[in-house]
Protein backbone atom coordinates (compact mmCIF):
# COMPACT_ATOMS: atom_id res chain seq x y z
CA UNK A 1 0.00 0.00 0.00
CA UNK A 2 3.12 2.42 0.62
CA UNK A 3 4.48 1.57 -2.79
CA UNK A 4 1.31 2.51 -4.55
CA UNK A 5 1.19 5.73 -2.75
CA UNK A 6 4.55 6.67 -3.47
CA UNK A 7 3.84 5.69 -6.88
CA UNK A 8 0.66 8.17 -7.26
CA UNK A 9 3.08 11.31 -5.53
CA UNK A 10 5.52 10.43 -8.15
CA UNK A 11 2.94 10.58 -11.03
CA UNK A 12 2.08 13.76 -9.82
CA UNK A 13 5.19 15.19 -9.19
CA UNK A 14 6.07 14.07 -13.19
CA UNK A 15 2.91 15.52 -13.98
CA UNK A 16 3.26 19.20 -12.46
CA UNK A 17 6.99 19.50 -14.17
CA UNK A 18 5.69 18.18 -17.56
CA UNK A 19 2.04 20.08 -17.87
CA UNK A 20 2.79 23.15 -15.09
CA UNK A 21 0.92 24.22 -11.76
CA UNK A 22 -2.74 23.49 -11.85
CA UNK A 23 -4.36 26.66 -11.59
CA UNK A 24 -8.38 26.45 -10.12
CA UNK A 25 -10.51 28.49 -12.62
CA UNK A 26 -12.42 30.70 -10.17
CA UNK A 27 -9.19 31.84 -8.74
CA UNK A 28 -7.78 32.79 -12.67
CA UNK A 29 -10.45 35.86 -12.41
CA UNK A 30 -7.32 38.25 -11.88
CA UNK A 31 -4.93 36.88 -14.55
CA UNK A 32 -4.06 39.85 -16.63
CA UNK A 33 -3.62 39.69 -20.50
CA UNK A 34 -4.95 40.78 -23.69
CA UNK A 35 -8.49 40.18 -24.05
CA UNK A 36 -9.20 37.94 -27.51
CA UNK A 37 -12.60 40.33 -28.31
CA UNK A 38 -10.50 43.32 -28.55
CA UNK A 39 -7.89 41.55 -30.31
CA UNK A 40 -10.29 40.14 -33.13
CA UNK A 41 -12.03 43.62 -33.51
CA UNK A 42 -8.60 45.45 -33.85
CA UNK A 43 -7.94 42.74 -36.63
CA UNK A 44 -11.15 42.98 -38.02
CA UNK A 45 -10.99 47.04 -37.87
CA UNK A 46 -7.65 47.17 -39.52
CA UNK A 47 -8.88 44.49 -42.30
CA UNK A 48 -11.60 47.24 -43.23
CA UNK A 49 -10.02 50.13 -43.04
CA UNK A 50 -6.91 47.96 -45.67
CA UNK A 51 -9.63 47.32 -48.06
CA UNK A 52 -10.97 50.81 -47.85
CA UNK A 53 -7.74 52.07 -48.61
CA UNK A 54 -7.35 50.00 -51.77
CA UNK A 55 -10.98 51.24 -52.94
CA UNK A 56 -9.73 54.95 -53.26
CA UNK A 57 -8.21 57.06 -55.75
CA UNK A 58 -4.56 56.02 -56.59
CA UNK A 59 -3.52 59.78 -55.70
CA UNK A 60 -5.71 59.71 -52.57
CA UNK A 61 -3.95 56.71 -51.61
CA UNK A 62 -0.58 57.81 -51.76
CA UNK A 63 -1.30 61.12 -49.89
CA UNK A 64 -3.20 59.20 -47.37
CA UNK A 65 -0.42 56.90 -46.87
CA UNK A 66 2.50 59.59 -46.71
CA UNK A 67 0.62 61.55 -44.13
CA UNK A 68 -1.16 59.07 -42.00
CA UNK A 69 1.47 55.87 -42.18
CA UNK A 70 4.84 57.17 -43.11
CA UNK A 71 4.10 60.01 -40.72
CA UNK A 72 5.38 62.75 -43.10
CA UNK A 73 4.24 66.64 -42.57
CA UNK A 74 1.76 68.18 -45.23
CA UNK A 75 4.80 69.71 -46.64
CA UNK A 76 7.25 66.94 -47.06
CA UNK A 77 4.39 65.02 -48.78
CA UNK A 78 4.13 67.91 -51.02
CA UNK A 79 7.61 68.33 -52.08
CA UNK A 80 7.68 64.09 -52.26
CA UNK A 81 5.30 63.99 -54.58
CA UNK A 82 5.91 67.41 -56.32
CA UNK A 83 2.47 69.16 -55.84
CA UNK A 84 1.10 72.26 -53.86
CA UNK A 85 0.46 71.85 -50.61
CA UNK A 86 -3.16 72.59 -51.03
CA UNK A 87 -3.41 69.98 -53.38
CA UNK A 88 -2.40 67.43 -50.76
CA UNK A 89 -4.59 68.55 -48.21
CA UNK A 90 -7.32 68.38 -50.52
CA UNK A 91 -6.78 65.26 -51.41
CA UNK A 92 -6.43 64.37 -47.97
CA UNK A 93 -9.56 65.38 -46.49
CA UNK A 94 -11.05 63.52 -49.27
CA UNK A 95 -9.47 60.71 -48.79
CA UNK A 96 -10.81 60.67 -45.12
CA UNK A 97 -14.25 61.31 -45.46
CA UNK A 98 -14.46 58.77 -48.00
CA UNK A 99 -13.39 56.24 -45.84
CA UNK A 100 -15.26 56.96 -43.24
CA UNK A 101 -18.17 57.11 -45.69
CA UNK A 102 -17.02 53.61 -46.21
CA UNK A 103 -16.28 52.09 -43.35
CA UNK A 104 -19.45 53.37 -41.41
CA UNK A 105 -21.19 51.78 -43.95
CA UNK A 106 -23.04 54.89 -45.06
CA UNK A 107 -22.51 53.97 -48.84
CA UNK A 108 -25.05 56.80 -49.90
CA UNK A 109 -22.10 58.77 -48.43
CA UNK A 110 -19.73 57.69 -50.16
CA UNK A 111 -21.38 57.90 -53.51
CA UNK A 112 -22.06 61.59 -52.69
CA UNK A 113 -18.37 62.14 -52.12
CA UNK A 114 -17.68 60.65 -55.22
CA UNK A 115 -19.55 62.35 -57.36
CA UNK A 116 -18.28 65.85 -55.65
CA UNK A 117 -14.76 64.71 -56.67
CA UNK A 118 -15.67 63.87 -60.14
CA UNK A 119 -17.12 67.48 -60.45
CA UNK A 120 -14.10 68.75 -59.36
CA UNK A 121 -11.60 66.98 -61.51
CA UNK A 122 -13.85 68.19 -64.43
CA UNK A 123 -14.05 71.28 -63.52
CA UNK A 124 -10.11 71.27 -62.81
CA UNK A 125 -9.76 69.62 -66.65
CA UNK A 126 -12.16 72.34 -68.04
CA UNK A 127 -9.93 75.04 -66.73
Amino acid sequence: MYRIAQNVWFDRVRATKTRGEIVDVDAANNIVGVDGRDVTESLLTLQAVAGAIRELPADQQIVLLHVCIDGLSYKDTAEALGIPIGTVMSRLARARQALHAMISGAKGSYAQAKSIEEEMDLERNLQ
